[in-house]
């Protein structure tokens, strides 16, 4: 009774019902919190676009007094190991995304069967694994014993699940009528044609919200490629990107009566070509966004309260 009457409120909401003053401030809060996040993302964009010398002499600015393109065009016409780390990066986000989704949502799925002995237990089991881990060390003997140490492997099958994933899949597929399955199975279909055919096309919303949560986790990896990784041509972005920031390793020789200084990665980390390794390893996952994000919010909300 309590749910009927929340939803009757919630669906019979105006907003503008609310008082004219009320909505003016709330468009101009709305406007300064969304001016906050755009306009550091703006200056990157701009310093990406400008010569190092305006940069040096008048820092950022929210237009080029000089436009160009030449930091973009070093790093992918000159700088090989920027285009070998966007290519792994690309490859790792697509390859790792399917292969998690894959089998994280097959797990829900088998966590979700009300016919599964011990299902409480296998939950429990699982959600554990989100309190405790076995720590670096085990983690990474677990991977040279695998051989997975310096190869492509090593940066996506030690986290094929995601437990908080599966949890959250999970919910939503216990929130399916069990009539389709029941269904579905007096007709013939085994479990993997009811997995395949009737709970995955119904879901959708979840899937959407899960492909977005899994792909800006492997595009934004660099921790498992700093750990296992040592062979530069199988460096991610991220990795590249942090080393050409942080700079841990300078020489610094001197052309021209000005200074150059290179990281350990081999780039030049001038601040143009700094800003515009930023837009290029930020904007793809921007782009993909929206075309998920309605999924976004619905999914994440029913997955969360289900069952």
């Amino acid at each position: 009774m309590v749910r009927t009457v929340s939803r009757r409120r919630i669906k019979n909401y105006d907003a503008t019902a609310a008082p004219l003053w009320f909505r003016i401030l709330n468009a101009i809060f709305l406007i300064l919190l969304a001016l906050v996040f755009l306009i550091p993302f703006w200056l990157v964009a701009t310093a990406s676009l400008m010569p190092e010398e305006d940069i040096i002499a008048k820092g950022f600015t929210l237009w080029p007094s000089r436009f160009t393109t030449s930091a973009y065009e070093y790093l992918f016409t000159s700088s090989d190991q920027f285009i070998d780390a966007f290519k792994v990066t690309s490859l790792l986000t697509l390859v790792g995304t399917a292969n998690t989704l894959f089998w994280t949502s097959m797990g829900a799925y088998v966590l979700s069967r009300r016919y599964l002995p011990y299902r409480n237990g296998l939950t429990m089991f699982v959600f554990i694994t989100m309190l405790f881990n076995g720590g670096l060390i085990p983690w990474y003997l677990v991977v040279k014993s695998l051989g997975m140490v310096n190869t492509f492997f090593a940066l996506f099958v030690p986290a094929t699940i995601n437990a908080w994933n599966m949890l959250i899949i999970r919910n939503f597929f216990m929130g399916l009528p069990d009539s389709l399955e029941e269904s579905a199975k007096l007709d013939g279909a085994n479990d993997f044609q009811v997995y395949f055919r009737i709970i995955l096309p119904l879901s959708l919303p979840i899937l959407a919200t899960m492909i977005i949560y899994i792909a800006v986790g492997y595009w934004n990896e660099w921790y498992s490629a700093l750990i296992f990784i040592t062979d530069r041509s199988l460096y991610t972005l991220q990795l590249l990107l942090r080393q050409i920031l942080s700079t841990t390793t300078l020489a610094v020789t001197a052309r021209g009566g000005r200074k150059q200084v290179t990281t350990s990665a081999g780039l030049t980390p001038s601040e143009s070509l700094k800003m515009a390794a930023v837009m290029v390893s930020t904007v793809p996952i921007l782009v993909i966004y929206p075309f998920l994000q309605r999924y976004f919010v619905k999914g994440l909300i029913i997955g969360s309260v289900k069952g």
